[in-house]
C-alpha cells in the first residue's frame, strides 16, 4: 500500500478499486461481444468442413460397399432374378433431364446432402442424378426437381434391392414418419403425407409444387419393375447445423427484401383478410353500397383472388359505371397482368428446368377468373409445352376450352392430364360434365391440388 493510500478514507480507496474492477470487466465484455461474431462464424466454418469431410468419407464407403456387390449382381440380373430397377425408378422424367447436355443446364447447384430414414435404417449421402451410373452408389436427385428445404418438390430415386439399395423397406413407412434431409448449413425434416403406387410412365408425383416437399420414388414390389413406389412428404421443421450470427443477419435483411417484392401494397396479410371480411359484411347490410364492393375488389385483388375481386368490380360498375376508384380498379387490375407478364418475360429460358412454371398458371389464372377464357387457354398450353407433367396446367386448359365452347379440345386437355395422373377427379369431372352438357363452373378452378394464392 502507498503511503498516500493510508491518509484517504478507505471507502473511497474501496470505490476507487471496485471501479477499476468494473472497467476491467467492461473492456473484457466490449471484446468479447466483438469477437463473438467472427468466432461463431470461424466456428461454423469448421464444423462445415468436418462434416464435408464426415459426408466425403460416407459417400466413398456407399461407392466401396456397392463395388462388392456390383458384379455379383450384374449376374443376377442378366440372368433375370432381380429387375432393371433403372428403368422403372428414372422414368421420363430422368430420360427427359439425362437427354439434354449438362453444359446445358443452369440450375441452382445441388447441395452436398445426406438423407435419414430412422424407422426403416436410411442413412446414406444422396448423389445428384437419377441415371444409372450414379443410383449404384445410392440414393440420387432429379435434376430437374428442388433442392433440399427450398420452396418446391425436391425428387429422390433409389434402389429397392440391388447395390446399396437403399430403399428397400420403403414400402414399410406410413403416415407421419419422419425422413430428414441433412446439408452442410441445415437439417430439414420432412414427414410423409401420403404414399402412392403409379405407373412407370407416370411422373405426375413429381412434378412441381408450391410448398416445399420430397418425393422418394423406387421401383415396386421388390424384385419386381412392373410399378413406381412413391412416398410424398412435406417439410414441418428446418433448423441450422451451427449458430452464425452473420448469417442470420444475411437473412434478416434477405427476407427484408423479399417482402418488399411482394405486390401486397402496405397492408399485411391479417389486415387484408379483416378488411376483405368487413367489406362483405358491409355488402350483406346493403347490396348497393359501391364502396363496400370496391373496397371488396381492391383487397381481394391483393390477395390474388381474382374471381371475387373481378366479380365485385363489374357489380360496383353497375351500381356507379363512371367513378374514379373504379378506374383507378381497372388501372390496378391492368397492372397486376403486366405485373405477372413482366414476371414471366424476365425468367423466360430455353433451358429445362430454369422456367418458373407457376408463373404461366398464376397468370393464366388471372386470365380465367376476369373471363379472358382465350388468353387463359393460350397460357395454360404454353405451360404444358414447358412441363407436360404439370396436372394442373391441362386441366386449367380444359376449363378454360370449356368456357370458349371447344369441347374438343377440352376433352383433349383433360386425357392428357389423366395420362400423367388416373386419379384425377378434376379432368374426369370435367369429362363427365361435357358429355353431359353442363357449364363450366368459374370457381371450380380455385379447388384444384395445388393453390396458387396465399393460405
Amino acid at each position: 500500500m502507498k503511503p498516500d493510500d493510508r491518509l484517504r478514507p478507505r471507502g473511497k480507496r474501496i470505490k476507487e478499486k471496485l471501479r477499476e474492477k468494473l472497467s476491467t470487466i467492461l473492456i473484457v465484455a466490449g471484446i468479447v461481444v466483438i469477437l463473438f461474431p467472427f468466432a461463431t462464424e470461424g466456428y461454423g466454418y469448421f464444423s462445415s468442413l468436418q462434416m464435408m469431410k464426415a459426408w466425403d468419407k460416407q459417400a466413398a464407403s456407399q461407392k466401396q460397399q456397392a463395388e462388392k456387390v456390383r458384379k455379383n449382381q450384374d449376374r443376377l440380373i442378366s440372368l433375370g432374378k432381380l429387375p432393371e430397377e433403372e428403368a422403372i425408378i428414372g422414368g421420363s422424367l430422368a430420360k427427359k433431364t439425362s437427354s439434354k447436355k449438362k453444359d446445358q443446364l443452369i440450375l441452382k447447384p445441388f447441395p452436398k446432402t445426406k438423407i435419414t430414414i430412422p424407422k426403416i435404417g436410411v442413412d446414406q449421402v444422396v448423389l445428384e442424378g437419377s441415371g444409372p451410373e450414379t443410383l449404384q452408389f445410392g440414393p440420387g436427385h432429379y435434376i430437374a426437381t428442388a433442392n433440399p428445404g427450398d420452396k418446391g418438390n425436391c425428387g429422390i430415386a433409389g434402389h429397392r434391392v440391388t447395390y446399396t439399395h437403399p430403399f428397400n423397406r420403403l414400402d414399410e413407412l406410413a403416415k407421419g414418419d419422419m425422413i430428414i434431409l441433412e446439408t452442410v448449413d441445415y437439417i430439414y425434416e420432412y414427414q410423409v403425407e401420403n404414399m402412392m403406387v403409379t405407373d412407370p410412365s407416370d411422373v405426375s408425383n413429381l412434378q412441381p409444387t408450391t410448398d416445399p416437399r420430397v418425393t422418394l420414388t423406387t421401383c415396386n414390389p421388390k424384385y419386381s419393375a412392373k410399378t413406381r413406389l412413391n412416398v410424398v412428404g412435406v417439410l414441418v421443421n428446418s433448423k441450422p447445423q451451427h449458430v452464425s450470427i452473420v448469417r442470420t443477419v444475411k437473412e434478416i435483411f434477405s427476407d427484408k427484401k423479399k417482402e418488399v417484392k411482394k405486390p401486397r401494397g402496405s397492408r399485411t396479410y391479417e389486415e387484408l383478410i379483416r378488411d376483405l371480411k368487413k367489406a362483405r359484411g358491409a355488402i350483406k347490410k346493403d347490396q348497393l353500397d359501391v364502396n363496400a364492393y370496391i373496397e371488396l375488389s381492391r383487397t381481394a385483388l391483393e390477395l390474388d383472388r381474382y374471381a371475387e375481386a373481378y366479380q365485385a368490380l363489374k357489380k360496383a360498375e353497375l351500381i356507379e359505371p363512371v367513378s374514379p376508384d373504379i378506374l383507378e380498379l381497372h388501372a390496378a387490375f391492368n397492372a397486376k397482368k403486366a405485373f405477372l407478364q413482366n414476371k414471366i418475360e424476365a425468367d423466360r429460358t430455353d433451358v429445362i428446368g430454369k422456367d418458373d412454371p407457376m408463373l404461366y398458371l398464376e397468370l393464366g389464372r388471372f386470365y380465367y377468373e376476369t373471363d379472358d377464357f382465350q388468353n387463359a387457354a393460350d397460357v395454360f398450353r404454353r405451360a404444358t409445352d414447358i412441363y407436360p407433367y404439370i396436372v394442373d396446367a391441362f386441366v386449367y386448359e380444359g376449363k378454360a376450352c370449356e368456357k370458349l365452347g371447344n369441347d374438343d379440345l377440352a376433352v383433349e386437355s383433360y386425357r392428357r392430364a389423366l395420362v400423367y395422373d388416373p386419379t384425377s377427379s378434376d379432368a374426369s369431372d370435367g369429362i363427365k360434365r361435357i358429355q353431359n352438357k353442363k357449364p363450366a363452373n368459374v370457381s371450380d378452378i380455385n379447388r384444384l391440388h395445388y393453390e396458387l394464392r396465399p393460405q
